[in-house]
């Protein structure tokens, strides 16, 4: 496919790290740098995408702010403890003169062992309608598309500015919270990142899932593959 054809955009969410604290040696702390950064445009398809500024302890650092309100973090920093929610909410805004569109997602989750099962990640973006595409050996890394799947076929679903999986019109969200299990030892997990990178391509001349990923891959090489394949 030549390369004039395809309309891509890349936005990824920047790392998340734990560092170890120093008391009693059991305290961690996950913290984010900019929520969003090196973006990438070339056509007419544009996304961004950010999550809410959030205190220490995972609550809202301004409540009021409305539902639905484009999200501005420029960085949060988590005091990670066993047993503790947090919000996290990283969510995709589509710009209202894009093109129809499909969305991948590629996530790496470090901390996926000390998350409570029901309320992983990974299972919040199931419910939104995400799909997994490509797994890592290590259940790492995922490059999800935002679509359907009936037995192995997968369908990614046309997104334009009027789209949306949370209320809010030109709004796909991936996940709003994690939790960390009661008898987590985050002591351990000093480095861990969890990071979310954000694609959108033009749906125009994509005739599959396959053909939209290998048109992102052929802009992007570095994509080809994911760690642990």
């Amino acid at each position: 496919m030549k390369k004039k054809l395809i309309t891509i955009v890349a936005v990824i969410l920047a790392a998340a790290a734990l560092v170890i604290g120093s008391v009693a040696g059991t305290v961690a702390y996950l913290t984010a740098s900019a929520a969003v950064s090196n973006v990438f445009t070339v056509g007419n398809v544009a996304i961004e995408m950010f999550e809410s500024k959030v205190n220490s302890d995972g609550t809202l650092v301004d409540p009021s702010v409305a539902a639905g309100t484009k999200k501005t973090a420029d960085s949060n920093s988590y005091h990670l403890l066993p047993g503790q929610t947090y919000v996290k909410d990283p969510t995709i805004y589509i710009n209202e003169t894009s093109d129809s569109m499909y969305l991948f997602v590629k996530t790496s989750n470090q901390i996926r062992t000390i998350e409570v099962e029901e309320e992983r990640m990974r299972t919040q973006m199931e419910q939104n309608g995400w799909v997994e595409y490509k797994i890592s050996d290590n259940n790492i890394d995922i490059i999800w598309v935002y679509g359907t799947k009936e037995g192995d076929v997968i369908t990614p679903t046309a997104v334009t500015a009027t789209s949306t999986n949370c209320g809010f019109a030109g709004q796909i969200a991936l996940f709003d919270h994690f939790t960390i299990k009661s008898d987590a030892d985050v002591s351990i997990y000093g480095g861990a990142k969890v990071t979310a990178t954000a694609y959108a391509i033009q749906t125009s001349g994509m005739n599959s899932v396959e053909d939209a990923w290998n048109a992102i891959v052929e802009v992007y090489p570095y994509e080809s593959g994911i760690i642990g394949e």
